[in-house]
Parts: C-alpha cells; sequence; structure tokens
C-alpha cells in the first residue's frame, strides 16, 4: 500500500468518528497551549529583564566599588608592579588600567550627599554623583526639561545640573505634619505623598559642608545657590531617577573652592583636617571591548584585588533561574500532556476494538504488518498534529491577551514608562514549531501500542468478528 493511500485512508477513519475525534485533539490542544503559554511566560520574564538590563547599563561595563589590598602588587595585565598607596581608586589606577587588553574605557565616579532647600522651606537629603561627561552622553538620559550643557558652555548656575524626575518628590515640609510630606487625595482616596516643587524653574539652595566649630565657635555651612539645567528620566535606572548629576571636572573645582584646601569627607586627610594626596573615587565605571572580555576581565580585576561586580554575573545567575523555572512550569503543561496522550492512546484502542473486522480483511488481502501499524500511527500523528497547530494557534491568542492586559496599566505592572510595549508573554517561532513537533511526536508514541496490537491480531479471529 502507497504511503499516499494510508494517508487518505487514516484521515478517513478519523472522519468517521467525529465526536471522539475532536474530543481527544480538545484533550492535545489544552496540553499543547497549556505547556506553551506557561514557557512563552517564563521565555517573556527574561526578554523583559534582558532589555532593561541593555537600556541601563549594558553586558560591557563593571562597577569597580574598591581596592581591598593595599599591600598587594597588582597582577593583572599591564601592571608596572607598583604597590598601591591606599584603598581609595586614585587617577594613577584609572591610567593603569587603560592600559589593560580587554579594557575599552575607564570612568571615574565620585558621588556625594548634600542638604536642599527651597526658598518656602522645603528641604531634602540629596545624593549628587558626578561622572565625566562622556560617560553621562552614554547614560542615554531622556530629558524631559532642558539639555546637559556640553563642556565650554555656561550653565545655568555653579554647577552643571540635571536632576532625576523623581528628587522633585523627594522635598519634604520639615515644619508640617505627618513627616512634612505634601499630600493629595487620589480618584480612590488614597493619601499620596506628592512635591510641589519644580525644580527646574526654581532655584535651591544647597549645602555640601556640615555645620563645625572652630575656636569655639559653631560655623554654619555655606549655602550655594544653584538651578537645575534639565531634568531626566531613565526607565531602569532607579538611582539615576532618584539623583542629581554633575560633570566630574566642574564638581572637582567647585568642592576645592567650598572646602578651601580642607579634604572633603571620605577623602586623604591629615591631622590638621587638611587635604593630603590624591582624589579617591568612589568608584569606577571599567568598560570592555565585548561580553567575552567582561567576564576575563572580572576575572583579572579581582585576581588583582578590586571589588567589581558586573551585570553580566547578574544575567548568568538570573538565565540559570529562569531556566528552573522553564522546567517548574514545563512541566506543570507536561502534566495535561499526558492526560492528551492517555486520551490518544484510549482512543485508538478503541478504534481497533471497533475495527477488528477490517484489520482482518487487510490482512487477508495480503497487506503488510508494517502498512497496518503505519495506519494507526498516522492516525494518531494526526490527533497529536491537528492538536499542537489548534494549541499553538489559540495559545498565542492567550498571550496577546496577557500582553494587551499589561499594557492598558491593569494587573500586571513590570514596566513604568507608558509608552513601553509589555512583552510579558513571548512564543517565539522555535516555540511554537516545537510545540506541534512535540504534540505529533507524543500523538505518534502514543499510538504506538493500538498499533502493535493490530498487526498482532489473527486475522481469522477479526473475520469472526461481528
Amino acid at each position: 500500500m502507497r504511503f499516499s493511500d494510508l494517508l487518505k485512508l487514516a484521515l478517513s477513519n478519523l472522519g468517521r468518528r467525529k465526536l471522539r475525534t475532536s474530543l481527544t485533539v480538545l484533550g492535545v490542544i489544552i496540553g499543547c497551549a497549556s505547556i506553551v503559554v506557561m514557557l512563552s511566560i517564563a521565555a517573556g520574564q527574561e526578554q523583559m529583564l534582558l532589555k532593561q538590563i541593555e537600556s541601563s547599563r549594558g553586558l560591557t561595563e563593571i562597577d569597580v566599588s574598591s581596592y581591598q589590598d593595599p599591600n598587594k602588587k597588582p597582577s593583572g595585565p599591564g601592571s608596572n608592579g607598583l604597590v598601591r598607596e591606599g584603598t581609595g581608586l586614585t587617577d594613577a589606577q584609572i591610567e593603569e588600567l587603560r592600559t589593560w587588553q580587554n579594557v575599552k574605557k575607564v570612568h571615574p565616579v565620585l558621588t556625594h550627599y548634600m542638604n536642599a532647600k527651597t526658598a518656602t522651606g522645603s528641604e531634602a537629603y540629596i545624593n549628587l554623583i558626578a561622572y565625566p561627561y562622556e560617560y553621562i552622553q552614554d547614560l542615554k538620559l531622556d530629558y524631559l526639561k532642558g539639555s546637559f550643557p556640553r563642556p565650554g558652555t555656561n550653565p545655568r548656575s555653579i554647577l552643571p545640573l540635571s536632576a532625576g524626575k523623581d528628587v522633585q518628590e523627594m522635598f519634604f515640609d520639615p515644619h508640617g505634619k505627618d513627616g512634612g510630606h505634601y499630600e493629595y487625595y487620589d480618584n480612590f482616596g488614597f493619601g499620596n505623598e506628592y512635591e510641589k516643587v519644580d525644580l527646574y524653574n526654581e532655584a535651591i539652595f544647597v549645602t555640601v559642608q556640615e555645620e563645625r566649630e572652630e575656636d569655639g565657635v559653631t560655623i554654619p555651612p555655606k549655602k550655594y545657590l544653584v538651578q537645575v539645567d534639565a531634568i531626566h528620566d531613565t526607565k531602569n535606572d532607579y538611582e539615576l531617577k532618584s539623583s542629581l548629576i554633575t560633570e566630574i571636572e566642574a564638581f572637582k573645582a567647585f568642592m576645592t573652592q567650598a572646602f578651601k584646601g580642607k579634604a572633603w569627607p571620605n577623602q586623604p586627610a591629615s591631622k590638621d583636617g587638611k587635604a593630603m594626596g590624591a582624589i579617591n573615587y568612589n568608584s569606577l565605571k571599567v568598560i570592555s571591548n565585548s561580553i567575552e572580555d567582561t567576564e576575563m576581565l572580572l576575572k583579572d580585576l579581582r585576581a588583582a584585588g578590586y571589588e567589581c561586580n558586573s551585570n553580566l554575573e547578574f544575567v548568568q545567575s538570573m538565565r540559570e533561574n529562569m531556566r528552573t523555572m522553564q522546567l517548574v512550569l514545563g512541566g506543570i503543561g507536561g502534566v495535561a500532556f499526558l492526560v492528551a496522550a492517555i486520551g490518544i492512546a484510549n482512543t485508538m484502542m478503541m478504534s481497533i476494538y471497533e475495527r477488528t473486522k477490517e484489520i482482518g480483511i487487510f490482512k487477508v488481502l495480503g497487506c503488510r504488518l508494517r502498512d497496518i501499524s503505519y495506519l494507526f500511527l498516522l492516525e494518531s500523528a494526526f490527533i497529536g498534529f491537528i492538536g499542537g497547530v489548534l494549541g499553538v494557534l489559540i495559545s498565542s491568542g492567550i498571550s496577546m491577551l496577557i500582553n494587551s492586559v499589561a499594557n492598558s496599566g491593569g494587573a500586571f505592572e513590570f514596566a513604568e514608562a507608558a509608552d513601553e510595549i509589555r512583552q510579558i508573554s513571548v512564543i517565539s517561532p522555535q516555540l511554537a514549531i516545537m510545540a506541534i513537533i512535540f504534540s505529533t511526536l507524543i500523538g505518534t508514541i502514543s499510538g504506538l501500542i493500538p498499533a502493535i496490537r493490530a498487526m498482532k491480531l489473527s486475522p481469522l479471529n477479526a473475520l469472526r468478528t461481528e
């Protein structure tokens, strides 16, 4: 019997018992849709996290926070063998790191908390982060108002400043009730904290020093009037949203003038409080040439005694967790698939009992045993294939519904930006194809035992069956 004849006969046999076939296919549809939707949610979570990382700092950036052993000679590539002085991160170390083979760029970072006060008396304690201008450009901030001043242009005040959009919500009335936060009631009647300070249009007073005593006299900190040049936003970097950003060289000049020979906070100082030695940076941003270089560079930096971390390690850890999550979700969907497989096997066994005489006729007419087994395997494979195709189509609709709810501002809140498309569930072409292949394979395997039983039927006993 030709293969094309077997295909036609298999489809014809499935059409004889439409209700039973439909119910069996429905079981496969539920099993396939379950496992596809479960795996698509896991894939969506992984994709969203990767997008967040790529849009914030990427996978080629390493945060170097300190140098652990001041007496250890550096052992990384490009090392000049000099013993480092102190545990701070200095310009000398930056220049050395720039000679390393896998290093593309090195950016120093300075941070400083300062008190801020508006003319109306609102106060805030704000983190100020100083970066090189090149790195500020690489951050690709979304400027809601204004823009960060280019080198050579005049800022609006003594420092070029860009404020995260959440900074203006950090101000409070020190003399107000409930901790001094401004309050309002939204449409649902819930009390929320809200700030009325417009940082872009309103200047603020800042202090970078603490109150001190000299010769028994209390000297209050000097106030500086500043106005931000821009209000910025980022999709995923919450530190930048709630901080002021400035250019590092301008910040150094400002701090040198503000402290007038005295050491800044957390900087090397003599016994009488005067500045000594090189500036110690709070951290360094080390940029590698590629993701592969990031892995090697992390090992080299730690071998040289640096304390560092990278998003790459987080991604690797996250992927391991996602694989576990996919196995768990896939296992839950697999239970439905197992039930569907049992349903296919039951349907095919019932078909054999109903078509015993037909099988006997095939054998008497000289039909080969393998053709009989192929017939039943094709029928069960068709059930798996049809159920797989319909299951993928239905799961695609469910996936679209989940994403639609997430983007309508409903129960799912995985992104802050209103214009950001949230893909909670992602069905890739590879997942869809694998689901159909798996459904067909499950159907074929489920028909294996019924096919063997059909082959073993005695022709004479089969012909006697009514």
